[in-house]
């Protein structure tokens, strides 16, 4: 239940208490938030817009100032950028949603939507993908390392044994 609010997480000594907490309560007053938004203000599309927008830009913040997640510049990037995607996202709707008047604009918006979408997902699995052939790989030469070893322990032990089979004991 909690492994998403700990996963990838920053977790050493000299991090202040302060700065580890912050991202785990945040994260679910953030699901809180969005599931009270959903139930409650279901009839207020742009009141949910307008809160998901907040919670975005406040995970941004926190995201820059707390740096909680392990995995060094790359790993935050990502994660920065994912939120920046999201708000992008809610930008698109909102124009979607009653601010531009005419349904050519209301269209493009869509499609640079769709367009924006297309991009990162393409970019997050050429992640994912290269993540799992390099730990694959990993994995594979763990493997051979370990055949290898155990190859050459049973040529010592084989010796060993045709040494001592051979010579004579009193």
């Amino acid at each position: 239940m909690y492994g998403a609010v700990y996963e990838d997480l920053r977790l050493h000594k000299s991090i202040p208490v302060k700065q580890f907490l912050v991202w785990p309560m945040f994260y679910f007053v953030r699901r809180i938030i969005l599931a009270a938004t959903v139930v409650f203000l279901r009839d207020n599309p742009m009141l949910q817009q307008y809160l998901l927008m907040w919670q975005s830009l406040m995970t941004l913040v926190i995201q820059a100032s707390c740096k909680p997640f392990a995995g060094g510049n790359k790993k935050a990037l990502t994660e920065l950028l994912n939120e920046a995607i999201i708000l992008v996202c809610v930008y698109h709707m909102q124009g979607m949603a009653g601010i531009a008047p005419e349904v050519q604009v209301k269209h493009w918006i869509g499609y640079s939507l769709v367009g924006i979408l297309a991009v990162w997902t393409a970019y997050s699995l050429s992640v994912i993908v290269k993540n799992g052939i390099v730990k694959s790989y990993k994995a594979i030469r763990g493997v051979s390392a370990e055949r290898k070893q155990a190859k050459e322990h049973n040529k010592i032990r084989a010796d060993l044994q045709k040494k001592y089979a051979s010579a004579t004991f009193i």
